[in-house]
């Protein structure tokens, strides 16, 4: 029992070290360094809390998505509360906000780049990202945007969505970078107004100079 908050603060290391190291470096960063920049004397520590590199990423990843979860579902439980009904900034809001505003988190501030960097792991490789399997509350989200969005016009609101999703990521990751580097001042690196260029990627309908024709 004495050693339990150790070996607790130790995975919290490990886990912090490497998702910084996979971020900067890629996925392939040895663990023997993620265990010396978590300040962990054995060598074979990352084997020893999380067995593979696999089973690291998704340790890592499921920190994360467990904080972003419990972010909406009181957000979700808020808007619920409010009694104003569902709208398409509302349901992007919960979903993205919780993302974007870890950049701001020193001790989370790097999740979006090592999402990018893991995106092709066969740890979620092979998954639908619209199906949030860690997290029920985006589920729900995602279709009530689907109805939103095929209220609104949208032909193929899960294109649309699958767009959001790799969008969000990449200027959340972009956030990262610029706060990293002391860029904090710019109102483009809000999470409100990345919520605002989310919605404008949602919603946007085709011109007649698109060449597109859509059905009423």
């Amino acid at each position: 029992m004495v050693d339990r908050p150790k070996a607790v603060d130790s995975k919290t290391a490990i886990l912090t070290a490497a998702e910084r190291m996979i971020a900067e470096r890629g996925v392939d960063v040895p663990l023997r360094e993620i265990g010396a920049a978590a300040d962990q004397r054995n060598n074979s520590a990352v084997q020893y809390h999380f067995k593979t590199r696999a089973g690291l990423v998704e340790a890592v990843l499921d920190r994360r998505v467990a904080q972003h979860e419990a972010a909406r579902i009181r957000m979700l439980a808020d808007h619920e509360a409010s009694g104003r009904g569902d709208d398409i900034r509302s349901m992007v809001e919960i979903i993205a906000l919780p993302v974007l505003d870890s950049a701001t988190d020193p001790d989370a501030g790097a999740y979006a780049r090592f999402f990018q960097r893991i995106v092709n792991h066969p740890v979620i490789a092979d998954r639908d990202p619209l199906r949030y399997d860690r997290s029920p509350t985006a589920r729900i989200l995602v279709i009530r945007l689907e109805r939103l969005l095929a209220e609104h016009g949208v032909v193929d609101p899960r294109r649309r969505l699958f767009a959001m999703n790799t969008t969000e990521f990449a200027l959340a990751a972009d956030r990262e970078r610029r706060i990293e580097q002391g860029s904090t001042t710019d109102p483009s690196e809000s999470g409100a107004e990345i919520v605002t260029m989310l919605v404008g990627l949602l919603t946007a309908m085709p011109t007649a100079s698109d060449g597109i024709t859509t059905v009423a």
